[in-house]
């Protein structure tokens, strides 16, 4: 706990603007101001030992009443729920889009910004929410009816924001398993596309599908590439996939101005009505 008192929290806030923090976090955060704990080097010049420890008793007694009370436990719930229903729709999207095709090709690409146009909310020419969201808005416009028009039948992003990288995106997408193969490539061209083209050279972007034994080291499995109806532990690979995409941020969140989103995905589709043609083997 002491280490955690040594934590400077106008520092974060300062770092992080867009961002709300883990109710246990934002508890901590407020009762350190509250008894005057900002630094825990102060404890030993201005108090005694007696004294320090019983502010340091109060304090730690003051944050487990807290933790422990029911409104607590209602906004540890909330805080959750978004991500949990985020999880239970992406889940559900996907085997719709297997419903639909008989399999997938699966492909991740995480796009962000060069360095010097990540610190967008200070710095002129720096990318801003807003000009984020445009170019994600652009990009899947572009790859639904310009670059695969027939081939794409899905996608989910996340928007974070972190102090390293600035905005950035992480994205799946979905192609028809029976129109396109090689989707390395097909990561390649969307990079591609993003740096080139949408972000007008400010953008940068790094190919997953080309580092699948990454999956493999996270203890994952490898959930991207082509994936059929019935392959089940590739599609488990590819859930598990999904949710660390759409994990709850444990220690802050993300949140963009004007009650803008930070996850998405795309239409649910319409059950394949036409059941012509040789049936799947289970």
């Amino acid at each position: 706990m002491l280490g955690a008192l040594k934590t400077d929290f106008a520092r974060i806030h300062e770092c992080f603007p867009f961002h709300v923090l883990n109710p246990y976090v934002d508890a901590f955060v407020r009762r350190v101001k509250k008894f005057k704990l900002d630094r825990a080097s102060s404890l030993s010049r201005s108090e005694t030992a007696e004294q320090s420890v019983k502010a340091l008793n109060c304090f730690v007694e003051s944050l487990r009443r807290r933790v422990r009370s029911q409104s607590f436990k209602n906004k540890i719930s909330k805080y959750s729920r978004a991500s949990n229903k985020n999880l239970k729709g992406v889940l559900a999207y996907i085997d719709a889009l297997f419903e639909r095709h008989a399999r997938l090709l699966v492909v991740r690409v995480d796009l962000s910004y060069r360095n010097k146009f990540c610190d967008g909310y200070r710095a002129e020419g720096g990318v801003t929410s807003e000009k984020v969201k445009a170019h994600r808005d652009k990009l899947l416009y572009d790859l639904k009816n310009k670059l695969f028009l027939a081939s794409m039948v899905g996608y989910v992003w996340k928007l974070e924001y972190a102090l390293s990288k600035g905005y950035h995106y992480h994205m799946l997408f979905f192609f028809d398993g029976s129109r396109v193969r090689e989707d390395e490539t097909l990561a390649l061209i969307i990079g591609q596309h993003w740096c080139d083209k949408i972000t007008e050279g400010r953008g940068i972007y790094r190919n997953c599908n080309a580092n699948k034994e990454d999956y493999r080291l996270r203890g994952f499995g490898v959930g991207i590439g082509m994936i059929n109806h019935h392959d089940c532990e590739l599609r488990r690979n590819l859930q598990k996939a999904a949710a660390y995409l759409i994990k709850t941020d444990y220690y802050i969140r993300t949140v963009i101005s004007g009650n803008g989103r930070a996850f998405g995905k795309g239409v649910m589709p319409d059950p394949k009505s036409d059941q012509r043609g040789r049936p799947r083997k289970a």
